[in-house]
């Protein structure tokens, strides 16, 4: 069983990888080639060591200088004002002291004080 982990698919030199190779990856793109096919070339010839998602995710946005430590876009959630009650007498709450009536026993089937 694989555990799944927040942690990112992109290990620290993954960028330097795809500099290095930068030229030949955009001469294999132009050329019609598909990216899981230059991927799996740089992989067999020993040029590359990153996985195919790590490989996109810096396809996608070349020039960016840490394209994983991008942070999402927080929301934030408006909340309408709450407007007061317009009844003219507050709300209040009167306690009962009398007990509620109970005829159930619980311990029908406990016999002998065990």
């Amino acid at each position: 069983m694989t555990k799944k982990t927040n942690r990112s698919p992109v290990s620290s030199n993954c960028r330097s990888q795809f500099l290095a190779n930068a030229e030949e990856i955009q001469k294999l793109l132009e050329e019609g080639h598909k990216k899981k096919a230059i991927h799996r070339y740089l992989i067999k010839n020993g040029k590359m060591q990153m996985s195919y998602q790590a490989f996109l995710i810096i396809l996608k946005d070349p020039g960016c200088q840490n394209p994983f430590a991008k942070e999402r876009a927080r929301f934030q959630k408006t909340i309408p004002p709450v407007k007061p009650a317009s009844s003219g007498s507050p709300r209040s709450f009167k306690h009962d002291p009398t007990p509620l009536p109970v005829d159930f026993n619980f311990n029908q089937k406990k016999k002998g004080g065990k």
